[in-house]
């Protein structure tokens, strides 16, 4: 027990070495907690800045997306299809019904016709 005391008022230069060891862990906290402080504002600030970022993607989502109805928009596609591919409304002699779709598909999948057959020509005696 003694020697627990002389260490602990044992002095250096007029301080107790306690003084000092308590001091240096102060200075040692004290740094400790700035940086953890210096370390979360870093990560504050990204994640503000991602934060931000995603609003202005979800705001680039809406404008696409309020694009997107704007140009598809039934009015719109005719006018331009008119304007710009010469296209109107189908004739009614185009539409076929639904009979004819089906005696078409027949007719379709008939095999072809084979070519008539021929005689095989005539082989020379002299080119054996």
């Amino acid at each position: 027990m003694i020697g627990l005391h002389t260490v602990l008022m044992r002095k250096v230069r007029g301080v107790r070495v306690v003084d000092l060891a308590g001091g240096a862990f102060l200075v040692l906290m004290v740094l400790s907690v700035y940086a953890s402080k210096a370390g979360a504002g870093a990560e504050g600030a990204k994640i503000a800045d991602t934060t931000r970022q995603i609003a202005a993607e979800e705001q680039q989502v809406r404008l696409l997306r309020a694009e997107h109805a704007y140009l598809t928009r039934p009015d719109n596609l005719r006018r331009l299809s008119t304007q710009y591919l010469n296209m109107g409304p189908i004739a009614a002699s185009h539409e076929v019904t639904p009979e004819a779709l089906l005696q078409a598909r027949q007719l379709a999948t008939l095999p072809a016709a084979a070519p008539p057959a021929t005689a095989p020509p005539a082989v020379a005696e002299g080119a054996r």
